[in-house]
């Protein structure tokens, strides 16, 4: 199943928000991407449905598919 712009944007602002503060939160997500907190809510559901993120203690973590996928997207945008 290939990943859509959409979950890419938010795999790629995961990995983005935990390289400068080292932790990511649903609102850091939101601010970064402009998004509702309820929107992001459901992206990061679906993200972790599909097995690319998991929210433990609401810090945001990328799976290492998730963290792959985020990866390649940032190359690609660079």
């Amino acid at each position: 199943m290939g990943t859509t712009k959409s979950s890419e944007d938010y795999l790629e602002a995961i990995l983005v928000i935990r390289r400068l503060r080292g932790s990511c939160r649903n609102v850091d997500i939101a601010e970064r991407l402009g998004r509702s907190k309820p929107s992001v809510t459901k992206a990061l559901g679906n993200l972790a449905h599909r097995g690319l993120a998991e929210v433990v203690d609401r810090d945001v973590r990328l799976t290492p598919e998730g963290r792959r996928l985020a990866e390649a997207t940032l190359d690609k945008h660079r």
